[in-house]
């Protein structure tokens, strides 16, 4: 099991196996996380209102959708960048009012680049 530890700034660290987690809060957002290359974040909104957001966002964040997945409980995105880089977005259902939402851009993440895509997310909801 891993050892969680907390900052009085409110950010944690979850030590686990060689892992290094860092996980703060967004505005908005409940927890929020970037681990192995993607960004992970749990909203407090129904499922349904988060896949529109993350469909009106994509546009937005200047990127082209490839394909679309979509189901009752999860709906996966790939789209890819000007720079043709692969951009997959998950939205899971976890309850009725809460999301998650896993973004992972490019083969090993981009911390920056998910947030930014992620903040769009935000701004639609």
């Amino acid at each position: 099991m891993g050892t969680l530890l907390a900052s009085a700034a409110g950010t944690m660290i979850l030590l686990n196996s060689g892992c290094i987690v860092a996980a703060a809060g967004v505005a908005g957002a409940g927890t929020v996380a970037f681990v192995e290359g993607k960004f992970v974040a749990h909203l407090g909104n129904p499922y349904d209102q988060v896949v529109h957001a993350v469909e009106r966002a994509i546009p937005q964040s200047q990127l082209a959708l490839i394909e679309e997945k979509p189901d009752a409980l999860v709906t996966k995105f790939t789209a890819r960048t000007a720079w043709d880089k692969k951009v997959e977005i998950e939205v899971a259902r976890e309850s009725d009012n809460l999301a998650k939402v896993e973004i992972r851009v490019g083969e090993f993440g981009d911390k920056d680049e998910s947030l930014t895509i992620f903040q769009q997310i935000k701004t639609n909801l």
